[in-house]
C-alpha cells in the first residue's frame, strides 16, 4: 500500500462523538463500513428486518447495504460514537488468517449486527474509540499522527473480530412483530414491482391503514421511506454490478426516471451516473462488495 494514502485518512475514517436528547431519524445508509456504540440512552436500533433492543454499551456494526435507524423508548439523555470507514482503505491491511472486514459482510444481511457490552467492554472498544477521538484532536501535521489513527483503527478492528467470532455470529436481537416481518420479507423479494399500499394489502391479506400504524409504531418511521431506501440499495448494486443507470432504475423499482435521480442523489449523494463512475475508477473490496 502506497504510505502517501495517510495523509488523506481523515477522509476515509470519520468520527463523531455526540450528546442529545432522542431524536428523530429517519432510515439512512452510508457509503462505508459503521461502528456504533451506545453510551447512554433507551435505543432500539433497526437494522433490515431486525430491531435490536440495545443497553448502554453495547455496539452495533452495518455495511453500506444495510439500511437502519434508531428508535427511541423515552426522554433519556442520549450519547453515542459513531465510527464510519472506507472499506476498500482497510481491507489492505487484511491478511488471509485476519479478515478485518469478516464481521461487517460475512452474515445475511440485518443478523449479527449487535456486540453485546459485555463483549465490548472485554475487548476494550471504548478506550480504543476515545483514543481515537484524542488523535484526531491533535494537529493534523504533527508527526506521527496518521500513523497512530491508523494502527488505533486495526487494533479496534482485530478486536471486534475476535468478539464477533466469539458471540458465535448470533447477538440476541428482537425481531419486529410477526406481520410485520412478513411484510418486510415479501417487500424486499419484490422491489421492482408495484408496492402501493392497496397491493401490499391484497398480496398480504392485511388492512392498509393497520399495516401503516404497525409500520409507524415498531419502526418509527413509515412503509414508503423504507421502500426507497430498500429500492437505492438494490440501485447500488445494480450500477455496482455494470447495469447502465436506466437499467438500473427500471429493476430497482422507480417508474419515474427524475424521480429516481433525485431520490438517488438525496441518499447516496451523488447522482447514478456519478456513483457508477465512481465505482468504475475503483478496484477491490469496495466494488466487489458492493
Amino acid at each position: 500500500m502506497d504510505a502517501r494514502l495517510l495523509d488523506g485518512i481523515d477522509s476515509q475514517i470519520s468520527y463523531m462523538h455526540q450528546v442529545s436528547g432522542p431524536l428523530q431519524i429517519d432510515f439512512h445508509l452510508h457509503d462505508g463500513c459503521e461502528i456504533y456504540l451506545l453510551l447512554s440512552g433507551d435505543v432500539r436500533y433497526f437494522v433490515e428486518g431486525t430491531m435490536y433492543a440495545l443497553s448502554p454499551g453495547d455496539l452495533v456494526i452495518t455495511n453500506p447495504l444495510e439500511i437502519h435507524k434508531p428508535t427511541f423508548t423515552s426522554d433519556a439523555r442520549y450519547e453515542r460514537i459513531y465510527l464510519q470507514f472506507d472499506p476498500r482503505f482497510i481491507d489492505a491491511f487484511s491478511t488471509a488468517s485476519t479478515d478485518l472486514l469478516r464481521c461487517f459482510y460475512d452474515r445475511p444481511k440485518g443478523i449479527g449486527n449487535r456486540l453485546p457490552h459485555a463483549l465490548v467492554e472485554a475487548a476494550g472498544v471504548l478506550p480504543l474509540l476515545r483514543r481515537y477521538g484524542e488523535l484526531l484532536r491533535a494537529e493534523s501535521g504533527e508527526v506521527g499522527r496518521a500513523q497512530r489513527q491508523l494502527a488505533c483503527l486495526l487494533e479496534l478492528l482485530t478486536v471486534l473480530g475476535e468478539q464477533y467470532e466469539r458471540a458465535g455470529h448470533h447477538p440476541l436481537s428482537v425481531t419486529v412483530h410477526e406481520k410485520l416481518s412478513a411484510a418486510l420479507t415479501w417487500i424486499d423479494a419484490h422491489l421492482a414491482e408495484d408496492l402501493s399500499l392497496a397491493t401490499l394489502e391484497r398480496e398480504l391479506f392485511i388492512d392498509r391503514f393497520y399495516l401503516s400504524k404497525l409500520f409507524k409504531r415498531h419502526v418509527g418511521s413509515t412503509i414508503h421511506a423504507y421502500i426507497i431506501y430498500k429500492r437505492i440499495v438494490l440501485a447500488r448494486q445494480l450500477l455496482a454490478a455494470g447495469c447502465s443507470v436506466a437499467e438500473a432504475r427500471e429493476r430497482s423499482g422507480f417508474t419515474d426516471y427524475t424521480s429516481f435521480l433525485q431520490m438517488f442523489k438525496r441518499t447516496v449523494g451523488v447522482l447514478p451516473k456519478d456513483y457508477a463512475g465512481r465505482l468504475r475508477s475503483l478496484h477491490g473490496v469496495g466494488v466487489g462488495r458492493e
